[in-house]
């Protein structure tokens, strides 16, 4: 869910079968690989809506666009909103490289200009939801420490208990993740993220996990933010894999363009 975990939970992981005597010899850092690898094609083209609950109960939606792609020691991700109209072009481009905090790059169409993002914006709330624009990123597995905490059930799956915690120099708003992976399927079923104090800053619970051919999806996700009683549901209409897409995507020119 990198969304950072979300896009550990938001992403498919290949369907593996393996045995119990290898399951149970897997390390900590190969669980959490296989769950934050969920989908590991050369690219993927997904469409979203995005229901931001507040408070009150009032709803508003949106409609976005996911472009990613791997490149030698990262990967590369553009956001495009098209819905509400308010929100169309709104875009977030993102360059993950291993061992290094992510390049984030904003658009906003009413300013007409790109900004790159600091490490200080990157706990700001994404499109007023309950996840961080960080949230919107990548994740390696390489850039943190990760343990076995035990073994737990979420919604009846037999799931891993895994808690990763960031090297140094890797800038993040999550001290420590506690992530639910599915022993059968390597999908992460549900996820507690934590501030460096140990707060509780939002859990993220994937309701519908399902098979779009020969990858396991994570087809709708909760967030919730204990806190402020908010709530983010993100539903996936619509997925491709191995969909070539030119590397000029993936410039801050290509996110001026609407």
């Amino acid at each position: 869910m990198k969304f950072r975990f979300p896009v550990f939970l938001l992403v498919v992981v290949l369907g593996v079968s393996l045995a119990s005597a290898a399951l149970a010899e897997m390390s900590a850092f190969e669980i959490a690989k296989k769950s934050i690898n969920l989908e590991k094609s050369k690219t993927r083209v997904a469409s979203y809506k995005m229901s931001v609950i507040n408070e009150r109960g009032k709803s508003r939606t949106y409609a976005f666009k996911v472009l990613e792609k791997d490149f030698a020691g990262g990967s590369k991700k553009m956001i495009r909103f098209s819905e509400p109209s308010d929100a169309n072009g709104t875009g977030l481009l993102t360059f993950e490289k291993q061992g290094a905090d992510d390049q984030q790059w904003l658009f906003l169409p009413s300013r007409k200009s790109v900004r790159q993002l600091a490490a200080a914006d990157k706990s700001d709330q994404f499109m007023g939801s309950d996840l961080f624009v960080e949230d919107m990123g990548t994740i390696s597995a390489e850039d943190y420490e990760h343990a076995i905490l035990k073994e737990e059930d979420v919604d009846g799956f037999p799931c891993w208990v895994v808690e990763s915690k960031p090297k140094a120099g890797i800038s993040t708003a999550y001290a420590r993740s506690v992530f639910y992976i599915d022993k059968q399927n390597f999908a992460g079923r549900k996820a507690e993220l934590y501030d460096k104090s140990g707060k509780l800053i939002k859990t993220i619970h994937a309701t519908v996990v399902e098979k779009v051919g020969e990858w396991w999806t994570i087809k709708t996700l909760e967030v919730q933010t204990p806190d402020k009683k908010t709530k983010t549901l993100l539903e996936l209409t619509a997925v491709e894999y191995d969909k070539d897409i030119p590397d000029t995507t993936f410039t801050t020119q290509s996110l001026e363009r609407y």
